[in-house]
């Protein structure tokens, strides 16, 4: 559904978790350029995203990066994305 969406769009959350999700993706994905320089921007102050900084630092919006497949080794060998969402759900409920 946001898939058509450009990547100027401006995403306005209901709740600010971004700190926190910012966290999470930098722990399956710490090579991760765009979310290390968009956690130095935030620092102290609310932080509205667009779709495309989203698609650059939101893990499950990056489900065939291969940072975050080799962080998670419980997949198998070529696994689909519904398989690699699944383990970063899982991964992020107990994070």
């Amino acid at each position: 559904m946001l898939g058509g969406l450009p990547d100027a769009t401006r995403v306005y959350p209901g709740h600010d978790y971004l700190k926190r999700n910012l966290g999470f993706t930098l722990s399956v994905e710490p090579g991760n350029a765009a979310a290390l320089a968009l956690v130095e921007r935030m620092e102290g102050e609310p932080y509205f995203t667009t779709l495309g900084e989203e698609r650059a630092i939101n893990s499950f919006l990056r489900l065939g990066s291969p940072g975050i497949r080799g962080n998670l080794p419980e997949l198998a060998e070529g696994a689909g994305e519904l398989a690699v969402f699944l383990a970063l759900r899982k991964r992020r409920d107990r994070w």
